[in-house]
């Protein structure tokens, strides 16, 4: 087998999982009419999530780029810390996340005539994520849009099967509006600093190839 690169579609459905970094970490400035201006350390921190879904490529020929997009969706638990005058309280509940993200591969000149391969995969990220908390009978759905950065290790099990192993950071902008609102009601208004997520993300698949 040679180290020519590979054409055509390809289909991976995929399981995977997510790992995250604080959703939001930071001051919450609150304003209660009556009471002024206070300000809340607030946390929230989701869980890692098992996660499904598929990924598709299309790789030029002749060349070693290929173009990606891939969709999956992930489930898991959610907490909140905030804390006000040394008394501290932690709401719990639960968040869904919808990844879509897309880009371009590069294979490696690595692993010549050799039925593995090695991508790197660079692209953007839009994750959206849905926090519906049971505590507070309230839901927030952020959609947080960023870079993507990673590499695809593709193993040849026959001309028509293969196997994936991928691994990608994406670091997301956090849409602090809708959180705002959350905590903004009965006169209130709150203000969130702006924050960057990190979630890294690994997945497995068998490659269907066209």
């Amino acid at each position: 087998m040679t180290d020519a690169p590979s054409t055509g579609l390809t289909i991976t459905p995929k399981v995977g999982y997510t790992g995250y970094s604080a959703l939001y970490d930071g001051p919450v400035a609150v304003a209660i009419p009556g009471f002024g201006l206070s300000s809340i350390p607030l946390k929230i921190e989701i869980d890692g999530q098992f996660e499904f879904g598929v990924d598709l490529r299309y790789g030029r020929p002749g060349t070693r780029w290929s173009v990606f997009g891939d969709v999956s969706r992930g489930s898991g638990d959610a907490q909140a810390t905030a804390c006000f005058e040394g008394d501290c309280a932690t709401l719990k509940g639960d968040v869904t996340a919808l990844h879509f993200s897309g880009g371009l591969g590069y294979r490696l000149p690595a692993f010549a005539n050799s039925p593995s391969s090695l991508h790197l995969l660079l692209g953007a990220n839009l994750t959206r994520v849905t926090l519906e908390d049971t505590d507070l009978n309230e839901d927030a759905t952020l959609t947080n849009p960023g870079g993507l950065l990673g590499i695809a290790l593709d193993y040849s099990l026959s001309p028509r099967l293969g196997l994936r192993l991928q691994v990608t950071d994406a670091l997301v902008k956090v849409d602090t509006n809708e959180l705002e609102s959350t905590f903004s009601e009965d006169g209130a208004s709150a203000r969130l600093d702006s924050q960057i997520q990190n979630m890294v993300r690994l997945g497995v698949g068998l490659s269907l190839k066209f």
